[in-house]
């Protein structure tokens, strides 16, 4: 189970909620993220890392399509599903495996 005040936290943070706007499309190097986000390469590793911290991405090596090292890519791997009501369940947290096909095959709607 995620920890809620933790979740919040990393969220709270605009670029942060930017870069998994991208990521659950699809994988990102993070000079691509600094691009298309237009912030510092810089400070796309230090989210990417608090985003890593919260277990909301992770990180893979690929092989460079030049013949070099290996590059590092980020990725979102789970779903998840943070629901605020005013009620008994004040706070319900639900993470998921994502689906074969990708992140854009989950259902918009929560569980009952």
């Amino acid at each position: 189970m995620v920890d809620v005040d933790l979740a919040l936290s990393i969220l709270q943070n605009k670029v942060r909620r930017q870069i998994l706007e991208r990521l659950v499309r699809e994988p990102h190097y993070p000079m691509q993220l600094a691009e298309l986000i237009g912030v510092s390469q810089q400070a796309i590793m230090k989210h990417l890392k608090e985003l890593e911290r919260g277990d909301f991405v992770a990180k893979m090596k690929v092989p460079s399509e030049k013949g070099g090292p290996p590059r590092t890519i980020f990725r979102v791997c789970e779903a998840f599903s943070l629901r605020i009501d005013l009620g008994p369940d004040l706070f319900k947290i639900e993470r998921r495996k994502l689906p074969s096909g990708g992140p854009l095959r989950l259902s918009s709607k929560l569980p009952e």
